[in-house]
């Protein structure tokens, strides 16, 4: 089975567990703000962006993104460091809080995080049986174990121990920090924000839905979206790499423009247009889930469909 068919067979065992080339494109997170500023604790959000692109390098990049070596325990050890720990304590200073708060992890950890009764959180952790299902997904395919106790959706990494097979896991992991962690987050935080909607309007009363939405904005653009300084490694930048994959525009323009609109809407009061622009942003973030899982099965597919083999096992 070749490197690459490998590398999308894990890429597919991520977006199973999500679905029961870099754009040139100008960034649109000025169409979005404006003149709102991000509080510090938004920011915060967004500079996870950084954790995110220091995985990239350590495990994607590898042989994913670029034309670099294969996949290592060791660099699989450092993803893992960057993830549960920030990327300053993987460079060998300290946590990013010492307990792992403002971290991947603790987004992954719902027991560490409150998501108050968003629905897409709550589908998730009903289906899968626990809280902290990404982060125990991430584990597994780090550790190269099955997740064990899920209520439904279990995967097995144990088969998949060296040479392609750990190409695949690396690529699980580094995919899933991004779509298992930040996805599923960045939905519920839109839906946190219409829940709390009141028809009153003004930022005053609507203040909690704003704060609610502009963190959802903030975790799916990323710092280097904030900035425009270059896409960054967020979603914003992984439907750029699924656009450009199938040759069609990329879904950010539409998506930011919902943002604005559904941020405006929230100031105006005008709830049910809240939710219209939260239903519009769902469908449009299912896009590049839908275009990766079709691109990761076609290389699979021109690989004949074959299950890696590494050291006597398959997975």
């Amino acid at each position: 089975m070749a490197g690459g068919a490998a590398r999308s067979l894990g890429r597919a065992a991520l977006l199973a567990a999500l679905c029961p080339v870099r754009s040139d494109d100008p960034p649109y997170f000025g169409l979005y703000h404006g003149s709102v500023v991000l509080s510090a604790e938004y920011a915060a959000y967004a500079e996870l962006d950084a954790d995110v692109s220091a995985i990239d390098s350590a495990v994607l990049s590898t042989g994913s993104l670029s034309s670099g070596g294969p996949a290592t325990s060791e660099s699989l050890d450092l993803a893992y460091g960057i993830y549960a720990s920030g990327v300053g304590a993987a460079d060998g200073g300290e946590a990013d809080e010492g307990d792992g708060t403002g971290t991947i992890w603790q987004l992954a950890n719902r027991e560490h995080i409150d998501l108050p009764d968003a629905t897409t959180a709550r589908f998730f952790s009903r289906y899968y049986g626990m809280e902290e299902w990404a982060d125990r997904w991430l584990e597994a395919a780090y550790k190269g174990e099955e997740t064990g106790s899920f209520a439904n959706g279990t995967a097995d990494f144990s088969a998949w121990s060296s040479g392609q097979g750990l190409e695949a896991r690396a690529d699980a992991f580094g995919y899933g920090a991004l779509i298992l962690v930040f996805w599923p987050h960045v939905v519920a935080s839109f839906e946190i924000a219409y829940d709390g909607c009141t028809e009153e309007g003004g930022a005053g009363p609507n203040a909690f839905s704003l704060g609610w939405w502009d963190q959802a904005v903030a975790l799916y653009g990323g710092s280097e979206v904030m900035s425009s300084m270059s896409e960054g490694s967020l979603l914003y930048a992984f439907a750029n790499d699924m656009s450009k994959s199938f040759g069609v525009e990329s879904i950010n323009a539409n998506l930011f423009g919902k943002f604005s609109d559904g941020r405006r809407n929230l100031v105006d009061g005008d709830c049910d247009a809240v939710r219209t622009d939260l239903e519009d942003i769902i469908s449009l973030m299912l896009v590049p889930l839908i275009q990766g899982s079709l691109r990761a099965m076609q290389a699979v597919d021109a690989a004949g469909g074959n299950a890696i083999e590494d050291g006597g096992g398959e997975g």
